[in-house]
């Protein structure tokens, strides 16, 4: 099956994704994020009381890139990403995990998926 998503919804379910999954993710697959001091600062003033997945967001809605940094694998999986892979890669998410998401039923197990999908196009951890 495949479930075809709006742009909106796309960075929806990875926003969704990052505020249910980012810290499962990055503590459990050696990961950090890396993004241009400035690009943070430039897009924390534009949100009123934003939280830090609201300004990675506004990060790559000003078109500027976040970097998953592979710190286990000596860069191996590392990827830096922009909203237009998000927009890409979102349909290689399997198509339960974005029924979850969608209906609400989503927990952390469901954003890894997807971040993993989004950043890897596939699940390649856990």
């Amino acid at each position: 099956m495949k479930v075809l998503l709006t742009k909106a919804e796309k960075l929806e379910f990875f926003y969704n994704a990052l505020c249910n999954s980012l810290e499962y993710f990055c503590s459990g697959y050696g990961f950090s994020i890396n993004y241009q001091d400035e690009d943070y600062h430039n897009a924390k003033i534009k949100l009123k009381d934003p939280c830090f997945e609201d300004v990675l967001m506004q990060i790559l809605k000003d078109g500027k890139s976040i970097d998953f940094i592979d710190e286990e694998g000596d860069g191996e999986n590392s990827k830096s990403i922009t909203i237009n892979f998000i927009y890409d890669n979102m349909e290689c998410t399997p198509s339960h995990c974005l029924i979850e998401m969608k209906d609400g039923h989503d927990d952390a197990v469901t954003g890894d998926v997807i971040i993993q999908s989004v950043l890897f196009k596939e699940i390649i951890f856990g």
